[in-house]
């Protein structure tokens, strides 16, 4: 089955706050075991997805 590629992805950014982030937006990005740290703008987010579920997400930039 091939992954769908989104434009819009929703990270937790506190405790019941969800960030609804462009995909475009992504810099870059971390891996933190079973957390990915996402870097956009002047902004730094921790969010809840292994790299290997970001790489599914993320276009041809982080290749």
């Amino acid at each position: 089955m091939a992954s769908m590629k989104r434009n819009i992805i929703a990270v937790k950014t506190r405790p019941g706050e969800i960030r609804f982030v462009a995909v475009a937006s992504i810099e870059r990005v971390e891996a933190f075991g079973n957390y990915v740290k996402l870097y956009f703008g002047s902004e730094r987010v921790l969010h809840r997805a292994t790299l290997s579920d970001m790489e599914e997400l993320l276009d041809d930039r982080f290749l």
